[in-house]
């Protein structure tokens, strides 16, 4: 009212609505916050999740494509046989067999190791066996019902989640068998002496003499001079295993000569090339005959 009694007119403001008011705008402003918040983690969630599914795959592809390329470098060099390998294609009614690739850190060089359900021991991921890493080798004939190709199909399955086989990248080699080239040129051949434990003895004999043209008219078991050595470009042989050179009646060789195991040597043995001893098996020793 003014001096003169009178209403102005204009109500008084209320306390109480004013504090509604500003607590409809701390709950409007504490949802745009929970929604902000839950969308961050959300985004957060999701890349995290996409990262480590990106990763997985991309470990997974490697592990595959070097493990093929490890058993189709087995199998080129002959450490895994091709008789082998076919074996495992014709097997189960020519449907091919499937295996478990499992490999671990070994300093035995000569034996396999196997991870088994160990990840400590894999030497990569994905080369131990459990929900969550696995790798197999498929093995059979391409195309189905013929022998043209044998198809090596390479799986890895790697899941942080435990679901390996959802989650998994292949690789596949095709390997053709060109069937046995015949050799030309006299040190071409492969002839397979004993088994592959035994010591075999060679005596009496003359290695890489005289291929091209020789000095000597007739063959002898004398020391041969250098004047009568003619040596062929290209002239060697690789010896695998145990040899025994260490008789009575030596043995002359005019080749260069490789290797892999024990060679026992005497008195009368006579060398005119590279001598190579390759691999750690290699060694040379005197034979207990001379």
């Amino acid at each position: 009212m003014n001096r003169l009694g009178m209403s102005t007119g204009r109500p008084a403001r209320s306390v109480k609505g004013r504090s509604g008011s500003m607590l409809l705008l701390v709950l409007v402003i504490m949802a745009v916050a929970v929604i902000l918040i839950t969308s961050a983690l959300t985004i957060t969630v999701n890349g995290r999740m996409r990262f480590y599914r990106e990763s997985q795959s991309s470990q997974a592809r490697l592990t595959a494509t070097s493990t093929a390329k490890t058993i189709a470098d087995a199998i080129v060099s002959a450490d895994f046989k091709s008789i082998d390998l076919e074996n495992l294609a014709k097997a189960n009614g020519n449907t091919g067999t499937t295996v478990t690739v499992q490999s671990a850190t070994s300093t035995n060089t000569s034996t396999a190791v196997s991870a088994g359900t160990d990840k400590t021991k894999a030497v990569a991921p994905g080369l131990y066996n459990s929900a969550s890493s696995n790798t197999t080798a498929q093995i059979q004939y391409y195309p189905t019902g013929t022998t043209q190709y044998i198809s090596i199909k390479v799986t890895t399955g790697l899941d942080y989640a435990g679901n390996a086989a959802a989650n998994s990248e292949s690789v596949t080699i095709y390997l053709q068998k060109t069937g046995n080239t015949i050799p030309s040129g006299a040190f071409s051949n492969l002839i397979t002496l004993g088994a592959d434990t035994s010591v075999v003895d060679l005596r009496y004999f003359k290695v890489g003499f005289d291929l091209e043209a020789s000095k000597e008219s007739t063959p002898t078991y004398e020391k041969p001079t250098v004047s009568n050595v003619v040596k062929t470009i290209s002239n060697y042989v690789v010896l695998h295993g145990n040899v025994n050179l260490g008789h009575d009646a030596g043995v002359t060789i005019y080749s260069d000569m490789i290797y892999t195991g024990v060679v026992k040597l005497g008195n009368d043995n006579y060398f005119y090339g590279n001598q190579i001893f390759l691999g750690d098996a290699a060694a040379l020793e005197k034979s207990t005959e001379t």
